[in-house]
Formats: structure tokens, C-alpha cells, sequence
């Protein structure tokens, strides 16, 4: 198919081409070799059939030349998308804008790094692509351009802000010293008119130094370098700035004491000027420190009342409001230390009538008359007139502020002169008395109880009982009992343990035969006997008791049999290494009654059971044994042993050996229960694998005896059963 005709200018582009790559031959007026030297000459890749026709064509130099310039356009590519990462980084431009180099961006960055001013139009750009940080670097680099031509440093001609003279020059124009490398570096570059004018800020600073040397009384320090910690130091003092420790010190090592002298005064200076406005008595002129009203000020300013002379002061200068807060800050320390719980403003104004309020008090009878006076404020009696300390309501406010209840004839007195609001004050202190007495579980008296009676405080008591009966109930884990009644025994019984008292039988059988009701959960009926209001709680409490009193009995009358028993007690108070403690000393070869060498080692054995220590315990039951073969204790000690050692056999022998020496049956299932409860409790803290099997395999050897042994393993199955589905 016949292919048109180049145009005039087509021809010569085509000679063009064929001249830069080379293509002479017998194809070089091939339109096809015209199509592939145009390709390659618009950067277009080659496809392999256009490269085999060069190769056909015997055009091999124009091949090479073609690869050559698109290696170097590679390595041209590859460079541009450096750079551009460069300028994106170093002008730290955000957001989507487009990063190529074919960008307006990417030229506007390329001037900017070249060190070439931009035009409106560039800023323009950037400001509508919200790129402000980028415009923040270019505003310091106009600053950088300013800073040169202020200091005569337009010879060095870049504008990188990472460039020593930047730096330099910044640090001229804040007057800030420059260090030796910046020095030489200006002499290097040949910036002498720029070094010249940082000499003469050098020696305006060596001028100042003279001048604060002088005017600080520092002239005996003969450094008169800008270097010298001094220079600093004088420096912070003429800006009225306050020196650290470590400057102070300086100061004394370099025993400069007229500059400190100076440094004291204007700390005190400064201090005064606070306090007057803390104080309001800036009305006051004198600003020097060593006036008297400085040393009144710092003495407030520690927290001490002042003295009649310094009041005075105060009151002839006319500062009415800083005496008002030196009489509102006395207040304030009185209502702490009477514990008054609020002043209302009659109080207030009442009491600062008093020349005694705010003034330090010396003299007996002016404190006794500041006492009266507060407590007329905190008894609600100020309508009292008579403010002597002599008087008989001084005596009554003193009894009541000290003790809990006035007597008779008191009330009447105060009745007479009708401080009805003290008398309820009065009631209410000694009820509150009584009701603290009944919240720690103490007993009232007869007395106490007609007074309630008589002063109309049956319901307070009633109330505070109730309060105080559901606290116990919660504190004990009985709360679920339901009986509320004041005279329950159970209130009573409760009250004697937080006393610390003895329970007697008939409380304990009665605790151990009321049952409460309790949400159970599916296995209760095997794991625990059924709830009594002798709980967990109530158990130690007066296991507590009676193994103090055991103990004490022990140690009044040397009785060795005390101690099993408060061995005993010690563990069901949960407190097995006290038990053990108790028995630690023992020499057993002074004890002539094997019986009591039997119960002691038997509880010890316990004891050791309790923490663990199971084989410990066994060698224990087996000498109880030996000691004494009669008791059934060491037995069940033995049979219990074995049992939690998962030995059931042996376990059956001893608890047989305990039966026939009196042991009951259902005291070994309940005991073998408690070894299974046990089992679940333990389960969930460790090994609780372990703590499964151990369970099952008590199941297992007890189901044929025991139902509820029989039942677990029937709900386990049918549990594991369920899952399944």
C-alpha cells in the first residue's frame, strides 16, 4: 500500500534524525525507519518487531545510540525522582499536590533551591495549596537575605538555612557572642565588615559589664570578659530576675558580699511589694524593707498572730483592711482548733469586735475571754451578754466542750436564760454519745437508757440499733437472715463477739441450728451441708475468742491441758501456724500424761495438716498413737490424712480403727465432704486438672456408700454429655 509523501519540514526532521543516529544505508528513506527514529526521539519504548527490523536492516549503530539515550533518560528519570523526594522533604510540602517533575511544584522548589527569588505568582501557588510551612521556610530565607545585607555578608552567596552564616548572623542580630569557630569562620570567608560589626557589639558588651560592675559593687572582680559568669549574673539582676542556688554560690566562693548585700535587698524589695498586695496595704508608700511594716507582713506571712504593738501600727496608718485579714485568718485558725463547723456572718462580725481577734494573746484571763467568746459562737450562745470569764456560762461551755452531758442543775441554768439552741446542743452531743456506745457494741446502762427515754430519743436509738445490727449482720456474712427484731439473739450474739466475749453453749448450738436460706448452686447437696447462721465469719471470730482465753488460762494457772484446746481453737480460726507456735517448745519427756502428750500432738498434727505439711502431720497422729491408742483423734487425724494423699484404702482402715474408739460415722462422711469441698474450692486457684481428678476418683471410691458421692458422678456425666451436642 502506497504511503504518502513527507512533508518540506517532515524531510528535514527525518534527515535530522537520521544524522543523530546515524542511519545510513540502503533503507535510509524507509518511512519505517522515518516511524522508529520518531518513536525514539518522543521517548516512546521500541516493541521487539521495530527492533528486529533495525537489526534486519543492518542499522546496528542507530540500535546503540537508541539504547544509549534511553539509559541515560533512565538515569535522568531516576535522578528527577531523587530530587523531587529531596525538595518534598526539605521544604516540607504536605498534603497531594503533585510531586513529578513535570510540576509547577517541582520548578518552583528547583528556584528556591537554587537560590533564585520567586515571583508572585509562585508564592500565590503555594499559598492556594495551603502549603504553609513551605512558606514559612521561604519567609526565613527572605530574613536570611536581609540579615546579610544589614551585615554586610551579600559575598557569600548562598541562601541555605543550613549554612554556618545563618547561624552567625542570627546570632548577631540577638547580640548573643559568637564562639572562636564562628569567629574564625568569618575571617575565612573574607566577611570582615561582618566580623567588624559584631567587634563593636563586643565592646558595647564589655562597656555594659563595667557599668553593672559598678552599679552592683562587683568592681573587685578584675575580668571584664562578656564571657565571665558574672557578666550573666549582673545581667539577670538588671532584668529583675531572681538567681539560682548555683549562681548564689558562686557569688560567695568568689566573696563578693556588697553584690549579695545588693541581691538581699531587692529580694526583699520584691518580697514587700507581694505582700502588700497579698496583705492590701499597698496604700502604704514606704517601699523600703527595712520599714516596719515589712517585718509586720513576713511575720503574718509565717502564720503568727501579731503582738499588741504591731496591731496598733496598723490601725494608726489606717490599713483597716489588712487588719480585717489578719482578724479573718485568726478565724479561720480558731474554727480549727474549737472545731467549730462554720462561722455565719453575724458570728464573724460578732467576734471581730473583739480587740482579742488577731492579736497574739499572752495573758490568762484574754485567752479565757477568746475561749468564751468561741464557744458562745460554737453553743449557739450569744445572746448571752455578761462575756466575763467569771461567769457561770463560761463553766457550763467549758463542761460541755470537754465532757458528753451536763447535769441538772447546768440545763436549768441555761434554761433560765433561755439558750434553748445550747440545751439541743447539748441533748444532741450526749445522744450521739450513747449511739457511738451502741456502734461499738457496748452495753448501756440503765440510766443511759431512761434518759433516752425521757428526752425523746427513742427513735435515734431504735434507728442507730437497726443501723448498727445490719452492719454486724453484713461484717459476720448473716445478712441473709432475715429477722430484724432488735431482741433477736442474734444481735446479742453478734455485739458480745465484737466485744471480744466468750459465747456461751446454748448460743452456739442455737447459731449452729437456725438455718438461713441460701441461692445454692447445682452441686450444694454433695458439697456443703445445709447454711446456719454460724458462718464462716462467726466461726473465726469465736474460735478467735476462745483460743485467746485458752491462752490466757494456760498462762495464769501453768495447766497444760489449755493448750490442745487452744491449738484447736487457733485452727478453726484459720490460724494453724499460731496453733503450731503454741506447741513449738514443748519438751514432751517432762509431760507425764500421755493422754495430754496425745492431744498435743494430735492438734499440732492438725495443725501441720492445715498448711500442707501432710507428712509432717502423719508422724505427728502416729506418736499421738503410740502415746495414747485409746482417743479416736490421732484416728480421724490419720484417716483424714490419707484421704487428701488420695490413699481411700488406707484412709477406711484408720477412720475404722477411730469408729471403734467412738468415732461416729457421720462424722467421718462430713469430714470426707469437707476433703471434697475442699477439692472445688482449691480447684480454681491451681492445678485445676489435678484438683478434677482427685474429686473423681473420691467419688468414685465413696459412690456405693455415699449418695451424694453417687449423684456427682451421675451430673458429671450427663454434663460431659450435653457438651457433646
Amino acid at each position: 500500500m502506497a504511503t504518502s509523501k513527507l512533508s518540506q519540514e517532515q524531510q528535514q526532521y527525518f534527515e535530522n534524525l537520521k544524522v543523530r543516529y546515524e542511519a545510513t544505508g540502503e533503507h535510509s528513506n524507509s518511512h519505517v525507519l522515518y516511524f522508529i527514529l520518531s518513536k525514539a526521539d518522543l521517548n516512546k519504548q521500541l516493541l521487539d518487531g521495530e527492533w528486529m527490523w533495525l537489526q534486519e536492516q543492518n542499522f546496528l549503530k542507530t540500535m546503540n545510540i537508541i539504547l544509549q539515550e534511553q539509559k541515560i533518560r533512565d538515569q535522568i528519570s531516576l535522578y528527577n525522582n531523587k530530587i523531587s523526594k529531596y525538595y518534598i522533604s526539605k521544604y516540607k510540602i504536605k498534603g497531594t499536590l503533585a510531586h513529578t517533575i513535570n510540576s509547577s511544584l517541582m520548578f518552583i522548589l528547583c528556584k528556591l533551591d537554587s537560590d533564585n527569588l520567586l515571583t508572585t505568582a509562585d508564592l500565590d501557588f503555594l499559598r492556594s495549596h495551603k502549603q504553609t510551612e513551605t512558606l514559612e521556610i521561604i519567609e526565613e530565607i527572605n530574613e536570611f537575605c536581609i540579615l546579610k545585607e544589614k551585615y554586610f555578608a551579600n559575598d557569600y552567596k548562598t541562601l541555605s538555612l543550613d549554612s554556618h552564616l545563618y547561624l552567625i548572623l542570627k546570632k548577631i542580630e540577638k547580640e548573643q557572642r559568637l564562639s572562636d569557630s564562628d569567629i574564625n569562620w568569618l575571617k575565612k570567608q573574607n566577611l570582615l565588615e561582618t566580623l567588624a560589626i559584631y567587634q563593636k557589639q563586643e565592646d558595647a558588651r564589655i562597656a555594659h559589664f563595667c557599668q553593672l560592675k559598678s552599679k552592683y559593687n562587683a568592681t573587685q572582680y578584675q575580668d571584664f570578659s562578656p564571657e565571665s559568669s558574672l557578666y550573666s549574673i549582673l545581667q539577670k539582676l538588671d532584668q529583675e530576675q531572681s538567681l539560682n542556688p548555683t549562681e548564689i554560690n558562686w557569688l560567695q566562693q568568689h566573696e563578693l558580699k556588697e553584690t549579695l548585700a545588693i541581691i538581699q535587698e531587692l529580694e526583699n524589695k520584691k518580697e514587700f511589694a507581694l505582700l502588700k498586695i497579698r496583705y492590701k496595704a499597698t496604700e502604704y508608700e514606704d517601699t523600703s524593707p527595712n520599714c516596719h511594716l515589712y517585718r509586720v507582713l513576713k511575720n503574718l506571712e509565717s502564720g503568727n498572730l501579731l503582738n499588741e504593738s504591731d496591731f496598733k501600727f496598723l490601725k494608726k496608718r489606717n490599713l483597716t483592711q489588712t487588719i480585717d485579714l489578719v482578724k479573718e485568718k485568726h478565724l479561720e485558725q480558731l474554727k480549727d482548733e474549737y472545731i467549730i463547723e462554720q462561722y455565719s456572718q453575724a458570728d464573724r462580725d460578732w467576734l471581730k469586735q473583739h480587740d482579742f481577734i488577731g492579736i497574739k494573746i499572752l495573758d490568762e484571763n484574754s485567752k479565757n475571754k477568746l475561749e468564751f467568746a468561741l464557744f458562745k459562737i460554737k453553743y449557739k450562745a450569744t445572746v448571752y451578754e455578761d462575756s466575763s470569764p467569771d461567769c457561770h456560762l463560761y463553766r457550763v461551755l467549758q463542761i460541755l466542750e470537754t465532757k458528753n452531758q451536763l447535769n441538772q442543775s447546768d440545763i436549768n441554768f441555761l434554761k433560765k436564760h433561755k439558750l434553748t439552741q445550747t440545751i439541743q446542743i447539748a441533748l444532741d452531743k450526749y445522744a450521739n454519745y450513747l449511739m457511738s456506745k451502741i456502734e461499738a457494741s457496748q452495753v448501756l446502762n440503765e440510766a443511759e437508757l431512761n434518759w433516752i427515754k425521757e428526752n425523746g430519743y427513742e427513735n435515734v436509738l431504735i434507728f442507730t440499733q437497726e443501723k448498727h445490727f445490719l452492719k454486724l449482720k453484713n461484717k459476720y456474712d448473716v445478712s441473709s437472715y432475715r429477722e430484724k427484731s432488735l431482741s433477736n439473739l442474734l444481735y446479742k450474739i453478734l455485739q458480745k463477739l465484737e466485744r471480744e466475749e466468750r459465747l456461751e453453749e446454748i448460743e452456739i448450738c442455737w447459731l449452729k441450728e437456725t438455718k438461713i436460706s441460701q441461692n445454692r448452686s447445682l452441686y450444694d447437696d454433695y458439697w456443703t451441708p445445709e447454711e446456719n447462721l454460724f458462718s464462716r465469719e462467726i466461726k473465726l471470730k469465736y474460735n478467735s475468742i476462745e483460743a485467746k482465753f485458752y491462752e490466757k488460762e494456760y498462762k495464769r494457772t501453768g495447766n497444760k491441758w489449755n493448750l490442745p484446746n487452744a491449738s484447736s481453737h487457733w485452727r478453726g480460726a484459720e490460724e494453724p501456724e499460731k496453733a503450731l507456735k503454741l506447741t513449738d517448745n514443748l519438751d514432751f519427756e517432762k509431760i507425764k500424761e500421755n493422754k495430754l502428750k496425745s492431744a498435743l500432738l494430735t492438734t499440732r498434727g492438725g495443725a501441720f495438716r492445715d498448711i500442707g505439711k501432710l507428712h509432717e502431720g502423719e508422724k505427728c497422729a502416729l506418736k499421738a498413737i503410740e502415746y495414747y491408742p485409746k482417743s479416736y483423734h490421732p484416728y480421724t487425724l490419720m484417716g483424714a490424712i490419707c484421704v487428701e494423699e488420695g490413699n481411700y484404702s488406707g484412709g477406711e482402715y484408720w477412720f475404722n480403727e477411730a469408729i471403734k474408739r467412738g468415732y461416729s460415722p457421720k462424722d467421718q462422711e462430713a469430714e470426707i465432704k469437707r476433703i471434697f469441698n475442699k477439692y472445688k474450692d482449691e480447684q480454681k486457684l491451681k492445678f485445676p486438672e489435678a484438683k478434677d481428678e482427685q474429686k473423681l476418683k473420691l467419688a468414685e471410691f465413696y459412690q456405693n456408700r455415699y449418695s451424694w458421692a453417687k449423684k456427682y458422678l451421675a451430673d458429671l456425666k450427663n454434663k460431659r454429655k450435653n457438651s457433646k451436642q
